[in-house]
């Protein structure tokens, strides 16, 4: 309790500066915040850079006082890549960087001084390390090393973030602000999409959040699909998958009109954005996504009604080459081969999993070493005979890719990871039904099935753009931790009635 009263002091003492501009406080924070807002205007010439700029200095002023905005901040750049599109479309700094360094040192600060002791953090740090410490030991071994400490590189800064998720949330209140975080993205990147899409402005980048490319639709035929920001249209469309089941879930949870209407909001521009994308992975995705969704809810007939009204006016902006491209996936059943391999596309993807899975029978243990499948593609695919580009590519399945980089030993740590999250999902998923906790059960569904649909789609999808897993994988692994919160509260309150029940007696 003191704890609590000293960190309030301290958001007080913060907020009062700027009520009181001539006390020391409110006149130091006046002069450093001119100070920084002229170097900003210096420093970068262009209006877009000063914005990015000032968003990001304000979100860190916001962190300070309150922490819980900064992992909502941390949460929304992450999943509109916002930093990285800064960065290649208008020359700003690296966002992410300092605003990670910053979450840090406000939980070190908070556990210092307030005690507040960062909990819940080790069981995914030990399984993280784990497998980060195999991926490590490949650099005696690996080709070339360089691709592996790069790969290293990605790996911790990503693993950093998911921990840091890990720890600050801790409430049920705050996982309900961070899924409409997720959603409030996944409404920025999908209004853009379906905007550029249906006015055929595929060439203008939306300041790098709408960006699409050319491509081999169906047989001859070419066309645009739309990526967002990230610039691959299986990825956009892989990250988009998981806030369908949370946009539905807040459509049926929340009381409010307006909310409701912004979760309706953010499951048409996904799903549109989805269908816009042209990825057959997605849609094997989002079937596998249902069939679970109804498993999990047979008796929820309103959920179904909801969607399929909803989905009944999407039909109309359905392309007709997106129909064409859904039923070659019968080609690749058993029989239907041959005509598959007339396609570029298809001999490609064959040739990166066989590539992948040789280099797992070639080295069963250990791998040909992180970040190292590129490295060895060409020297595979020249045997195999079947993709004729002559560039290093990747394995095109996230799995395969892990047992050819880390052989067994790696895959089985990866697999333990994939284990404990989706395990974790599914008891706190029942603890939450056993405590009538309803509103709290939807969501950790919502997530989980999400998170079926996202690891369906790695089937078809190897790691480039992983920041985006271990966000979720972060938020997954929190859950447990706050339903034992929720738990831990309702037996207090039944303590409490109880002693009262008592003294009115």
């Amino acid at each position: 309790m003191q704890n609590k009263i000293k960190l309030k002091l301290f958001r007080k003492n913060i907020l009062s500066g700027f009520d009181h501009l001539s006390t020391p406080i409110g006149l130091g924070l006046t002069v450093g915040i001119g100070i920084v807002l002229g170097l900003i205007v210096i420093w970068f010439s262009s209006p877009m850079k000063i914005l990015a700029v000032a968003v990001g200095l304000l979100f860190i002023l916001f962190t300070i006082i309150k922490i819980e905005w900064g992992l909502l901040f941390l949460v929304f750049t992450t999943y509109t890549h916002f930093s990285t599109v800064v960065i290649e479309y208008h020359g700003a700094p690296s966002i992410a960087k300092l605003f990670v360094v910053l979450l840090l040192l406000c939980i070190f600060i908070r556990w210092i001084i307030y005690g507040e002791q960062p909990t819940g953090w080790v069981p995914l740090t030990v399984l993280i390390s784990v497998y980060g410490l195999i991926g490590f030991a490949s650099i005696l071994y690996s080709a070339d090393t360089a691709l592996t400490i790069n790969a290293l590189y990605f790996f911790s800064k990503n693993c950093i973030i998911a921990i840091i998720v890990v720890i600050l949330l801790n409430r049920k209140s705050l996982f309900r602000n961070v899924i409409w975080s997720l959603l409030i993205a996944g409404i920025f990147m999908g209004t853009i999409g379906v905007y550029q899409h249906l006015t055929g402005t595929f060439e203008n980048v939306y300041w790098g959040f709408g960006r699409a490319v050319l491509k081999n639709i169906v047989d001859e035929t070419s066309g645009y699909r739309i990526s967002g920001p990230i610039g691959g249209p299986n990825f956009f469309a892989q990250i988009l998958l998981v806030l369908i089941p949370l946009a539905l879930d807040r459509l049926i949870g929340e009381k409010s009109l307006l909310l409701k209407f912004f979760a309706v909001w953010a499951l048409a521009v996904c799903m549109l954005s989805i269908i816009f994308t042209y990825s057959r992975g997605a849609f094997v995705g989002i079937f596998v996504m249902l069939v679970v969704y109804l498993i999990l809810h047979p008796s929820r007939p309103k959920a179904a009604v909801l969607l399929i009204v909803l989905l009944i006016p999407m039909l109309y902006f359905v392309p007709s080459q997106y129909i064409e491209r859904i039923k070659t996936l019968e080609e690749i059943l058993p029989g239907n081969e041959k005509k598959a391999l007339a396609e570029a596309s298809y001999r490609g993807r064959k040739s990166e999993l066989m590539a992948a899975y040789q280099m797992f029978v070639d080295h069963p243990f250990r791998g040909v070493g992180l970040g190292n499948y590129e490295y060895h593609y060409q020297q595979y695919a020249r045997i195999l005979f079947l993709d004729f580009r002559r560039e290093n590519r990747e394995a095109h399945s996230r799995y395969l890719e892990v047992l050819a980089e880390t052989g067994l030993l790696g895959f089985f740590a990866f697999i333990m990871i994939l284990w404990q999250m989706m395990y974790g999902l599914w008891k706190t998923r029942k603890k939450t039904i056993k405590l009538k906790i309803f509103e709290l059960e939807g969501s950790i569904t919502a997530l989980g099935v999400g998170m079926i649909g996202f690891l369906t789609a790695s089937i078809f999808l190897h790691d480039a753009y992983t920041r985006f897993f271990w966000l979720l994988v972060g938020i997954s692994f929190a859950l447990p931790n706050i339903v034992n919160h929720e738990a831990k509260s309702i037996i207090d309150n039944s303590v409490e009635i109880n002693k009262e029940s008592k003294t009115d007696l």
